[in-house]
């Protein structure tokens, strides 16, 4: 069963995601290796881009630069954390906007 099925386990992760950030002393010692914010970044996007984020074993498929793959290798957690924390955000800006009456049209 794909892992999307299972709303628990995406709760899970994102939780031990943000308890693995808020291990960093300061936002500096997160932002100073360039490999977290590729593969941060990479998330971001792709959550705007893609249906479903990419799975580790398709990152060397991908047509793009070998140090950016070997980034989202290094950091997927990160990549897989800002995928969903966009897609969460997406909906709860969805349902904050029909809670307002406003439509919003895919």
């Amino acid at each position: 069963m794909p892992l999307l099925h299972k709303p628990y386990i995406l709760v899970v992760y994102a939780v031990s995601c943000m308890q693995h950030i808020k291990n960093y002393h300061s936002l500096y010692e997160l932002l100073e290796d360039p490999s977290k914010i590729n593969a941060f970044v990479g998330g971001i996007v792709h959550s705007h881009t893609r249906k479903s984020p990419l799975k580790y074993s398709n990152i060397k498929n991908l047509d793009i630069s070998p140090e950016l793959q070997s980034d989202l290798k290094k950091k997927y957690n990160l990549y897989l954390f800002a995928f969903l924390f966009c897609r969460g955000l997406e909906i709860v800006v969805v349902l904050l906007l029909t809670k307002l009456g406003i439509e919003y049209v895919i």
